[in-house]
């Protein structure tokens, strides 16, 4: 098991490079995609860059980005438990790529990118066998920890509720995790994963109203519902909205600010809630706050910072790429 100081110095190395901050405000200038490449890769230009260079830079760069994520597990002989069920929510990705990959039927190789924790995919099962055919797939998640999917999707429940489920599941085994934190880093981080476990609910409301005409009797049992949370009956307020102008502030009330705020920022006047800004704007916000740790921590923290910072990195390469494809400027 490696130090932990060097653990740190490892990963302090690697952010310097990462594509964040004034990397990424350097790299979103550039217009051609063989510079985008040469610049993240190394190596000469291409030239006459095809097209499949753009989806090539982004399976590179998340590949990249999920080597250098398992790697931390590495290091602590994927015994740290608390920073192995960080990583899960790579892995829980998979599982829903697989899961709608079988509901689909699509037979085509999807684009896994493989996590080396205890229990989880066997990527040689996931290659060799069809997962489309329902016993491949119960023989694919038998012997990991999301066997419990293999009910969800036997009773032919909805890819949303099942994605939903995963998360929830990710959340729990993170919160039971923190009792392997001391206590000061427990206290510093927890009030970070119960908002974004509140932001999970709120958006997850949202989107089963706006997006599947849910009230909240359908899907009141789908909520996280750990202490310190905010309550389910004021999540509940949430199929109250009409989406009119004006009304957020009244039936909202019992939030606190920054949701409220962060809710507001993605309503438009008439009262329509732009659900994908607010996922952007709800990213950044936890990213913001779990940032400050990989700074002014030199434990724990600032490796579960640099976890969420390499997702970061991966959107602002996706966005790049995005950018030049399409010629929008960002």
């Amino acid at each position: 098991m490696q130090d932990i100081d060097f653990v740190l110095a490892k990963i302090h190395g690697i952010h310097s490079k990462s594509v964040v901050g004034d990397n990424y405000e350097r790299l979103r200038k550039i217009d051609s995609i063989d510079s985008l490449n040469k610049e993240l890769f190394g190596g000469d230009k291409i030239g006459g860059a095809s097209k499949r260079l753009y989806t090539d830079i982004e399976k590179k760069f998340k590949i990249k980005v999920y080597k250098e994520i398992t790697e931390l597990s590495k290091y602590f002989d994927y015994k740290n438990v608390f920073i192995n069920n960080t990583i899960l929510k790579y892995e829980i990705e998979n599982v829903k790529n697989l899961v709608n990959a079988h509901i689909l039927k699509i037979k085509t190789d999807i684009e896994l990118f493989e996590v080396k924790l205890e229990n989880t995919l066997n990527y040689d099962m996931v290659n060799k066998l069809d997962y489309t055919d329902f016993a491949n797939l119960k023989k694919i998640l038998e012997p990991t920890i999301f066997n419990f999917v293999i009910d969800l999707v036997e009773n032919k429940n909805d890819k949303y509720f099942i994605e939903n489920e995963l998360d929830k599941f990710y959340y729990r085994k993170l919160v039971e995790s923190t009792s392997r934190l001391s206590k000061t880093e427990r206290d510093k981080l927890r009030p970070i994963i119960l908002e974004e476990m509140n932001w999970q609910n709120i958006i997850w409301a949202l989107r089963t109203k706006l997006y599947y005409n849910k009230i909240f009797s359908d899907v009141e049992q789908s909520f996280l519902t750990e202490s310190g949370l905010i309550p389910k009956a004021k999540i509940s307020k949430i199929f109250d909205l009409e989406f009119v102008r004006d009304e957020q502030d009244k039936i909202l009330s019992g939030f606190p600010t920054i949701y409220r705020e962060l809710i507001k920022s993605a309503t438009s006047e008439e009262g329509d809630i732009d659900i994908p800004k607010l996922e952007i704007d709800v990213d950044y916000r936890l990213y913001s706050l779990y940032i400050k740790n990989f700074y002014l921590e030199f434990n724990i923290l600032a490796i579960i910072a640099f976890i969420h910072i390499k997702m970061k990195e991966y959107n602002n390469v996706v966005k790049i790429v995005e950018s030049i494809r399409y010629k929008i400027s960002l």
